[in-house]
């Protein structure tokens, strides 16, 4: 069974699953909305005025948009205008994906700490 996800920088096949990677974020929000694709997942830090109307459109619609570590985002003056900890955007099935992602994720952190710079 194929699965589509958007996410950041190409197109590329994945065992049964496509994955869709490219940059506007308000296109992407909207795919998921319309159900052109099963979610969209971003995994590198992001303004969270890039997301929110887009997140307000797909919980709107009954959709879901949640960090990778499945925690709402907030918009709050006083909360951080930077999402660090991913996203994912869904109109069904949130948690199977989140559950499935896991194990790619904790590769993908492992990956962003060796690129870390160090300090002496």
């Amino acid at each position: 069974m194929c699965q589509t996800l958007l996410g950041v920088t190409h197109v590329t096949t994945v065992c049964t699953s496509y994955f869709w990677f490219f940059s506007v974020l308000g296109y992407k929000s909207l795919e998921v909305a319309n159900r052109h694709v099963n979610a969209y997942l971003h995994v590198t830090e992001i303004k969270k005025w890039d997301i929110c109307a887009g997140n307000a459109i797909i919980n709107f619609l009954g959709g879901k948009m949640t960090t990778l570590s499945n925690e709402l985002l907030y918009y709050s003056s006083e909360d951080d205008t930077t999402n660090k900890k991913g996203l994912l955007a869904t109109m069904e099935k949130h948690e199977l994906y989140l559950e499935k992602l896991k194990p790619h994720m904790e590769k993908h952190e492992l990956y962003l700490e060796k690129l870390k710079p160090h300090k002496p």
